[in-house]
């Protein structure tokens, strides 16, 4: 599938040149305007009326098997392998204006882009199956990003999870993980472009807890861009119980 990348603004101002990165921003408005990934117009990046167009995922089915579950509960053939408790998504990702949200964010390292995100999450936060969720896990989940390897955050610049996992926060549901607490020490080939049994054997053995106090007993959520064979979160969740933590669900912008 083709993707038509818009114009990127430019990258952030270094940390105390607010005065510059103030007028950066303006500038790049002016010579690179955000346009809607949707119908085009310009102003922002996912403007209301293609936000409420958006295909949104039903969440019924476990993230195992697919078969059919309330908002997404792992089920019990399935919890040993995904030691989840439900795995909820905001949108579908055959939505083209998804596909090419998250592609023009991950791969064309637009990071105001993100911005749509917390658009998305704000709008999507109190259906169905977001609240059932939110009922399920209590009012004070430790928030916990799917980590990039430090190379590929490095070429990045920022990790979509975490602006995700932030956009989440600012909801005022829960709070992110201490930075650096929960990480990736391999850097794996992009499960993008990896087969469905190649998801689960890139992902073994690459997460690590250096903090297991700081999730010892917490009911934790799991935060992605994209669940698709649900590979990823089974094994940061495996390391997670395997160091203590307590409950683990997943929430993730889009389901493919």
């Amino acid at each position: 599938m083709r993707f038509d990348i818009p114009a990127l603004t430019s990258q952030p101002a270094p940390t105390g040149a607010s005065g510059f990165s103030g007028l950066t921003s303006v500038l790049a408005d002016v010579l690179a305007p955000r346009v809607c990934l949707g119908c085009r117009v310009e102003g922002s990046w996912l403007c209301t009326p293609c936000v409420g167009g958006v295909e949104r995922d039903p969440n019924v089915a476990c993230v195992g098997c697919g078969r059919p579950s309330r908002f997404g509960v792992t089920c019990g053939l399935c919890r040993s392998a995904f030691p989840i408790q439900s795995v909820v998504a905001l949108v579908n990702y055959r939505d083209p204006v998804v596909q090419q949200l998250i592609q023009t964010v991950k791969y064309a390292s637009a990071h105001d882009a993100a911005d749509a995100f917390a658009t998305l999450v704000r709008d999507g936060f109190d259906r169905t199956a977001v609240a059932e969720l939110r009922a399920e896990v209590g009012p004070s989940p430790l928030l916990v990003p799917v980590p990039l390897h430090r190379r590929r955050l490095a070429e990045r610049g920022f990790n979509q999870s975490q602006c995700i996992a932030t956009a989440v926060a600012a909801t005022g549901w829960g709070t992110i993980v201490p930075d650096g607490a929960f990480a990736r020490r391999k850097c794996t080939l992009p499960q993008a472009t990896s087969g469905p049994v190649q998801r689960f054997t890139n992902v073994e053995d690459v997460f690590t807890c250096s903090e297991p106090a700081a999730v010892a007993g917490r009911p934790l959520v799991l935060v992605d861009d994209v669940v698709t064979t649900g590979a990823t979160l089974a094994a940061c969740a495996r390391e997670l119980r395997r160091v203590g933590a307590g409950p683990v669900w997943g929430f993730a912008l889009a389901r493919g």
